[in-house]
C-alpha cells in the first residue's frame, strides 16, 4: 500500500449560493475519459431563422467536418428521413457538406412558423471522431458555431443573446432574441428560470424546442414583452440538451440601424471558467457579455472605465473610435413570464456582487489589445461583432458603431476559458459558395506567454512558426494572435502548452464568430494531475521517478463534493487505494509501468461522475550495489513505499544481503577504490540519473581467511 501524504478530508465546503431546484435528479454516473473535446462520433444541430429569410431556400445553411482518419459520416433528418445520406471524409482535410433544398427545409425554424415544439433538426454520426461547424448565411446576415458531442452536452444552461431591433426592411414583425433546444434523447424536460414543472417535455430523439421572445399567440407560454433580451435566462433540463442561441435579427448596440442573425452552440455551466482573454478583431470595436451563474460574482478587467451616462445611452463619443475599455450603463429590466413569473435582467452597474443570470456589458476598443477578464466563480463570455457603415448606402454611415466601413455587422461568438486549453486545433475558414460578402478570415489563436513563440501553424503542408513577438498582444500572462487565413485548406495549430482559438470573417456589412478550437472539459467536477488537468496529460510519460500530485476539484457554486462517505474512492490499475478514499488531494511516486487512474467523485447534484486518464512512469534511475569483491551483485527492485528522495540501504538491509566476517564494511562509493562520492546507509539519493555503488572494505586485524557471501540478484529504483 503506498505511504498516505495528507489527511483524509471528509467535507468541502463551497458557498452554495445557487440552487438547480427545478429538477428532481435521480443518482446518476457519468464516465468522462480523456476524450473531454470537440471531437466525437454524435452530434445533433438545428438552425434557427435568420432575419426576414422565413424560407431555408434563401439561405445557405454550411456544415464542415474534418477527422484525423479518413472516415464515413451519416446526415440523418429527424423530420425528412427520405433525406438521410452518407459523407466520406479524407483524413485531415476540412471538409464542405452541401444540402439541398428538402434537406434545409428539414432543419429550419421559421419564428413564424407557431407553436414551440418540431422535429427540425439533423443528427450526425460517425464512424470516426470528427469535428463539426455550421454556418447559419445570406448576404449581410451570418453566423457560425462549432458543434458540441453529445458527451459535452449538458442540463443546466443560461442564455446569451441580444436585445432584438425594431422591424426592419418592410418587416411587420419585430425580430425576436430566442434559443432552441434538441433533445438527444426521448422524454426531456424543459425549465425555465427554475420553475417547479417543465415548460415542455421533448418526447422523442430530435424533438426541437423553440422558444422565441414575443412570438405571441402562436406559442401561449411565452413572453409577449416587446424586444426582449433573453440573456441570463436559466434554463434546465433533466437529460442532457444541445442549447443554441438564436436571435433571429439584431444590432449590436440596439440603437444602431443595421441588423443581423446571432447563431452560436453553448456550453453548460460546468464548462465555464475564470480566466479568460478576448481578442481584438478587424473591426475598431466589439462588445463583450460576462454572465454569472453564482451569487456573489466579482470580476476583475484591467484598466476598465465604468460608463456614467444616462442608462441606456451608447455613444461613440464616450470612448472613442478607438477607446478603452469601456463598461456600458446598467440596463436593468424587470419582465413577467408567464410560466416563471417575475425576474430581473439586463445589464449591470457594478463588477462586484452578481447575482446568477445577471450580466455586465463591455465596449473593448482596438486600442486596448483586447480584454483579459477573470472571476472568482466560473462565468460564461460572449464577444459581440458590431454594427458597421456601408460605402454604397451612405446614409447609413451614421448608424455605424464599427469605424471600419465594409467590415462586418453583428454577430456573436463563445469564448473558451483559458481552462479549456487544449495542444492542437484545425480550422478552416467558411467561404459560402454564393449570397455572402465575406471577403476576409481570421483565426484568434490565445495562448500562455510564456511559450507564445513556439505556436505553429501547418497549411498545404507548410508549417509557419509564430516566432515574432510583433505579431501577438500580451495580458495578464495570456497573449493573442489574429492569423489571416488566405485559403479554404486545413490549417492546423499547436502549442503544446496549450491554446484556444476563435474564428471570425468579415466583409461589407457581414460577419461570423463562432470558437473554432478548444477542450470540452468539465470543471465541476475535474481530475488534476500535477496541476494540469487530466484529459491534456492523457498518455504522458513522467520521466524519472517524478514525484506525482491528484487532486479533484469542482470550482461551481452549486455542484460540490458530497463529503459523505466514499464521496472519492481513487483506483490505480482498478486497484482502489483505500487510503486516500474521501481525500481530495494527494501525492505519490510510482515505479517504472503504465497506469490508468480512475477517481469516482459523488457530487450534491445526486450525479456521480468516473474520471480516468493513463500516464507512463518510465526513466526511474536505478541503484546498483556491488559488493566490490570481484564476484556478482545484485539489483534490488524498491517496494511501493516510495518516498520523496531513495534512503540508501546497509550491506544487510532490506534487498541487499552482503556478509563478510572478516570484514568491516566502511561505506558505500562511486568508484571501486573509494575515490569517488561516499554514501552512508541512511543518506538521501534524488538525483535523475542511475547510480552505481561499490563496498567499501576494511579488514579486521587478526582475522581468519575471508569468506564472502551474496545473496539476492535484484534491481532497485532510486526514488
Amino acid at each position: 500500500m503506498m505511504k498516505k501524504r495528507t489527511k483524509k478530508i471528509y467535507k468541502l465546503f463551497f458557498k452554495y449560493l445557487h440552487a438547480v431546484a427545478a429538477i428532481a435528479l435521480c443518482c446518476t454516473t457519468l464516465s468522462l475519459s480523456a476524450q473531454s473535446s470537440m471531437k466525437g462520433k454524435d452530434f445533433w444541430v438545428t438552425f434557427g431563422q435568420n432575419f426576414i429569410y422565413t424560407s431555408a431556400e434563401d439561405v445557405n445553411l454550411e456544415l464542415k467536418m474534418v477527422s484525423e482518419t479518413a472516415t464515413t459520416v451519416t446526415l440523418s433528418f429527424t423530420g425528412a428521413p427520405g433525406q438521410n445520406t452518407t459523407v466520406s471524409l479524407a483524413a485531415n482535410v476540412v471538409t464542405a457538406v452541401p444540402l439541398n433544398d428538402t434537406q434545409k427545409k428539414a432543419i429550419y425554424n421559421s419564428v413564424l412558423a407557431g407553436g414551440t415544439r418540431s422535429n427540425h433538426s439533423l443528427h450526425i454520426t460517425a464512424l470516426d471522431p470528427i469535428i463539426v461547424y455550421t454556418g447559419n448565411f445570406h448576404t449581410a446576415s451570418s453566423d457560425a458555431t462549432a458543434l458540441f458531442p453529445v458527451p459535452v452536452l449538458g442540463t443546466n444552461y443560461y442564455h446569451a443573446g441580444y436585445r432584438p431591433t425594431v422591424p426592419m426592411s418592410g418587416n411587420s414583425a419585430a425580430e425576436r432574441d430566442g434559443f432552441l433546444i434538441v433533445a438527444p434523447e426521448g422524454g426531456t424536460s424543459i425549465y425555465l428560470n427554475d420553475a417547479s414543472t417543465p415548460a415542455i417535455t421533448l418526447n422523442a430523439a430530435g424533438e426541437v424546442f423553440r422558444y422565441y421572445g414575443n412570438t405571441g399567440a402562436n406559442t401561449p407560454i411565452q413572453s409577449s414583452v416587446a424586444g426582449l433580451d433573453l440573456t441570463g435566462m436559466h434554463i434546465t433540463a433533466n437529460k442532457p440538451v444541445a442549447y443554441f442561441s438564436a436571435t433571429r435579427g439584431t444590432g449590436v448596440p440596439v440603437t444602431y440601424r443595421f441588423g443581423d442573425v446571432l447563431y452560436e452552440q453553448l456550453f453548460p455551466v460546468e464548462k465555464w471558467g475564470m480566466r479568460f482573454y478576448v481578442p481584438s478583431t478587424i473591426q475598431s470595436k466589439m462588445r463583450i457579455r460576462v454572465i454569472a451563474a453564482c451569487n456573489g460574482t466579482n470580476l476583475f478587467i484591467p484598466d476598465i472605465v465604468i460608463n456614467n451616462s444616462p442608462t441606456g445611452a451608447v455613444l461613440k463619443a464616450q470612448t472613442g473610435i478607438m477607446g478603452p475599455i469601456v463598461m456600458e450603463p446598467a440596463n436593468p429590466t424587470s419582465v413577467t413570464d408567464p410560466i416563471s413569473g417575475p425576474r430581473s435582467t439586463g445589464s449591470q452597474a457594478s463588477l462586484t456582487g452578481l447575482q446568477a443570470g445577471q450580466f455586465v456589458e463591455i465596449d473593448v476598443g482596438s486600442a486596448a489589445n483586447g480584454c483579459y477578464i477573470s472571476s472568482n466563480l466560473p462565468v460564461m463570455v460572449v464577444v459581440y461583432m458590431v454594427c458597421s457603415g456601408s460605402s454604397g448606402e451612405n446614409g447609413y454611415l451614421g448608424h455605424a458603431y464599427n469605424a471600419i466601413v465594409d467590415q462586418g455587422d453583428p454577430s456573436i461568438g463563445w469564448v473558451p476559458p483559458m481552462e479549456q486549453y487544449t495542444r492542437n486545433v484545425r480550422i478552416s475558414r467558411f467561404a459560402p459558395s454564393n449570397n455572402t460578402n465575406l471577403n476576409s478570415h481570421y483565426a484568434q489563436i490565445v495562448t500562455p506567454t510564456a511559450t507564445k513563440l513556439s505556436t505553429t501553424v501547418i497549411n498545404n503542408g507548410n508549417t509557419t512558426t509564430l516566432s515574432d513577438p510583433s505579431q501577438w498582444k500580451d495580458n495578464n500572462g495570456l497573449s493573442y494572435c489574429s492569423y489571416l487565413l488566405t485559403n479554404d485548406n486545413t490549417y492546423t495549430i499547436d502549442n503544446s502548452k496549450g491554446v484556444v482559438v476563435g474564428g471570425y470573417g468579415s466583409g461589407k456589412v457581414e460577419t461570423y464568430y463562432y470558437l473554432a478550437g478548444s477542450a470540452c472539459r468539465t470543471l465541476s467536477p475535474t481530475l488534476m494531475v500535477n496541476g494540469e488537468y487530466y484529459d491534456f496529460m492523457d498518455s504522458a510519460i513522467y520521466a524519472n521517478c517524478d514525484s506525482l500530485t491528484f487532486e479533484c476539484l469542482s470550482i461551481m457554486c452549486s455542484t460540490v463534493i458530497t463529503g459523505d462517505i466514499d464521496s472519492v474512492v481513487w483506483k490505480l490499475n482498478g486497484v482502489e487505494q483505500t487510503d486516500y478514499r474521501d481525500t481530495l488531494l494527494w501525492k505519490t511516486r510510482l515505479p517504472n509501468g503504465d497506469y490508468t487512474l480512475e477517481a469516482r467523485i459523488k457530487m450534491n447534484t445526486g450525479k456521480t461522475y468516473v474520471l480516468t486518464t493513463n500516464f507512463t512512469i518510465a526513466g526511474c534511475p536505478t541503484i546498483t550495489y556491488e559488493p566490490n569483491d570481484g564476484g556478482i551483485f545484485g539489483r534490488g527492485i524498491m517496494d511501493t513505499k516510495l518516498t520523496e528522495c531513495y534512503t540508501i540501504l546497509g550491506i544487510n538491509e532490506g534487498i541487499v544481503h552482503f556478509s563478510n566476517p572478516n570484514f568491516i564494511f566502511v561505506e558505500w562509493n562511486t568508484e571501486p577504490n573509494g575515490s569517488g562520492i561516499s554514501y552512508t546507509p541512511g543518506d538521501c539519493y534524488d538525483g535523475n540519473h542511475d547510480l552505481v555503488l561499490y563496498a567499501i572494505w576494511r579488514r579486521e586485524c587478526n582475522t581468519k581467511p575471508i569468506k564472502i557471501e551474496h545473496r539476492g540478484k535484484k534491481t532497485t529504483n532510486a526514488h
